[in-house]
């Protein structure tokens, strides 16, 4: 027998993308872009990392010899578990990250055999609050959550590094802020605190594929034609009108391209855009995630009760 004990819980913040304009396509594949970017508190994921304690003589034997599978290192659980039941667990963010982050260190001879033996132990167990393929990023949050437990439990330095490897939006989610982010994702300059502020997340019970969309959106035509990206002010912004003003004149150039592909997003775009006391509404990412900014929780609490056949949540600008 065995049991396990939680070793390390981690809250994985979602992101939005209250602005995100794309450019043409690069050699590499992948297309430039710009976006004001910000981590949304108190929702989202959340990763639990465990120790095994105790076990049986004849488990422990058999998991000596035996080859560690990504069910081993990984489970999912959650609401939105399910959305993720027939993908390969080896593909997941946090196996990705987790193992970048033993490449990392294991080579610096800067961490201890036996550290990296109590690491490498670790079964992480992903709770799914957030609908799946939504543009929330919670795939990305829950990468950059178990980057944040290895650091913290190796006290190490230059996670990162390898956080900006492990995919373009995990290193905007390694902390609470808002970012200007350019290039093909990788470019993450801190963008100073925005106004007080509270977001509506709303999803239209469809996911998009990230992939798909963009592959849709260069078949439009339109890729590319959006000239120069105009970075937000360096000096951020003084009040909640004038960055949802900034961000309404910059908008998402996937929008069109995704209520195109699903009409759903659409609809609810229309809904949340004319809900009461809402300063902007927009879709987040490639969609089909949308959100809406107040300046009170007391008017997305409203928005929220009078949304129907939708996931909605509300969270706080950092």
């Amino acid at each position: 027998m065995h049991f396990s004990l939680p070793f390390r819980v981690e809250e994985a913040a979602p992101k939005i993308n209250l602005t995100l304009r794309v450019g043409s396509r690069r050699a590499d594949g992948l297309h430039e872009v710009a976006s004001l970017t910000t981590t949304v508190c108190g929702v989202g994921d959340r990763v639990i990392a465990e120790e095994r304690r105790e076990e049986s003589r004849r488990a422990r034997k058999r998991r000596e010899t035996a080859t560690v599978t990504a069910a081993d290192i990984l489970t999912l659980s959650g609401p939105f578990a399910s959305a993720l039941s027939g993908e390969d667990l080896s593909d997941n963010l946090v196996l990705r990250a987790r193992s970048l982050f033993l490449d990392e260190v294991s080579g610096g001879g800067e961490v201890s055999a036996e550290a990296l033996g109590v690491v490498r132990g670790l079964r992480f167990v992903v709770e799914k609050n957030l609908p799946v393929g939504s543009g929330f990023g919670g795939g990305s949050g829950d990468a950059a959550a178990c980057l944040r437990i290895l650091r913290d439990v190796l006290g190490v330095e230059g996670v990162m590094r390898v956080a900006s490897r492990a995919g373009s939006d995990v290193s905007v989610c390694m902390r609470a802020g808002t970012f200007w982010v350019t290039g093909v994702g990788a470019e993450v300059r801190v963008v100073p605190r925005l106004p007080r502020g509270y977001v509506l997340l709303a999803w239209p019970l469809r996911s998009l594929a990230t992939r798909e969309v963009y592959s849709a959106f260069e078949m439009s035509g339109v890729a590319g034609e959006g000239g120069a990206f105009t970075a937000p002010p360096r000096g951020g912004f003084s009040d909640l009108g004038e960055l949802c003003e900034w961000c309404r004149g910059e908008g998402n150039d996937l929008t069109f391209t995704a209520s195109r592909m699903a009409p759903e997003v659409d609809e609810l775009l229309r809904r949340m855009s004319g809900l009461g006391g809402v300063r902007m509404a927009g879709m987040s990412g490639s969609g089909s995630g949308c959100f809406g900014v107040f300046g009170s929780h007391a008017e997305a609490e409203r928005g929220r009760g009078v949304l129907r056949n939708v996931w909605a949540t509300i969270g706080t600008l950092p």
